[in-house]
């Protein structure tokens, strides 16, 4: 639907871009995934599939293919979020793929929205 009317999906997303609004790619590593996304839409960010985070754990190819993405992303001016990381051995992976932000059991399980406040308030120091 977004690529047959690119025109005015592009339109439509330059003046939400001019009071505020970014835009995300999500879920980008499954079903019907696209790079001419990459290309024909005003992206912000492009939001790897925890699916596709995991198995680039276990299938060198599928690592490749993160890789790549992830520099073509970069080179595009994209930021990367990268769901399902789990532990320290994901998160440092995607780190030094040059993911920018990241999601998933690492930092946190789902929890209720004051438990949640207390984490944002909580001193935070990145663990290398």
């Amino acid at each position: 639907m977004l690529i047959n009317n690119i025109e005015l999906v592009n339109d439509t997303m330059r003046k939400l871009k001019k009071v505020g609004f970014r835009f995300s790619l999500d879920d980008f590593g499954t079903g019907y995934s696209s790079l001419s996304y990459l290309s024909k839409m005003h992206l912000d960010e492009l939001k790897f599939d925890r699916g596709f985070t995991n198995s680039s754990m276990k299938e060198p190819k599928d690592r490749i293919i993160l890789q790549q993405v992830t520099s073509m992303a970069k080179k595009l001016g994209l930021d990367i979020v990268s769901e399902g990381v789990e532990d320290k051995e994901q998160y440092d992976m995607m780190k030094n793929m040059g993911c920018t932000y990241y999601q998933g059991y690492y930092y946190s399980k789902p929890v209720p929205f004051d438990a949640f406040l207390n984490l944002l308030n909580k001193d935070h120091k990145e663990e290398d």
